[in-house]
């Protein structure tokens, strides 16, 4: 993106940001749709393999086209906003005391900036000693955590879950996220 038009960065940016536009989508998926009987691990483990190939398509090819390179951090952003979305599941599914579910939300948000804020404040230095591929390379790293947390995470198997009335419990949990909105 460094040789582009500050106009068309933004627009490529906007592009890039999109799965977290659409968190919401992703957040009533995780609640409403378990695979194979679990609501929380396959999204886990689905978010850290988007992220993971997408860092590895974009650190080691060469000339990537821009369309690709541009679907691979929409990718690699996707599987982020989907691991948030199933950690903040998890926090709330968690909590011991539901007045306390706030709370922990804010501390995931404040653990969330801190990290970033080390990110930024860290990226200059590796893209200057490992380039942007090992930028990407390293970037590796996080997704792989992503996959293992949802291999390791104990979560109990949902029994007889009716797949025929997913798009009923779909729009009666967006019913009530709105209703939440609207207040």
């Amino acid at each position: 993106m460094s040789r582009r038009q500050p106009s068309q960065a933004q627009v490529l940016i906007g592009v890039i940001h999109f799965p977290w536009i659409v968190k919401p989508l992703w957040s009533l998926l995780t609640d409403v749709v378990p695979i194979l009987g679990y609501r929380r691990c396959p999204y886990f483990v689905f978010a850290g393999f988007l992220g993971v190939i997408s860092m590895l398509i974009l650190s080691l090819h060469q000339n990537l086209h821009l369309g690709f390179a541009l679907l691979s951090l929409v990718a690699g952003s996707a599987g982020i906003a989907i691991a948030d979305v199933a950690i903040d599941a998890c926090v709330t599914q968690h909590t011991i005391s539901p007045s306390l579910a706030g709370d922990m939300q804010s501390l995931c948000g404040l653990s969330s900036s801190i990290g970033a804020l080390l990110g930024f404040s860290l990226s200059g230095f590796f893209a200057h000693l490992a380039g942007a591929k090992g930028v990407f390379g390293l970037l590796i790293v996080p997704a792989s955590l992503v996959v293992l947390v949802g291999i390791l995470l104990r979560e109990s198997r949902v029994r007889n879950f009716a797949y025929g009335r997913v798009k009923e419990k779909f729009l009666e949990a967006s019913k009530v996220m709105w209703t939440t909105l609207k207040c």
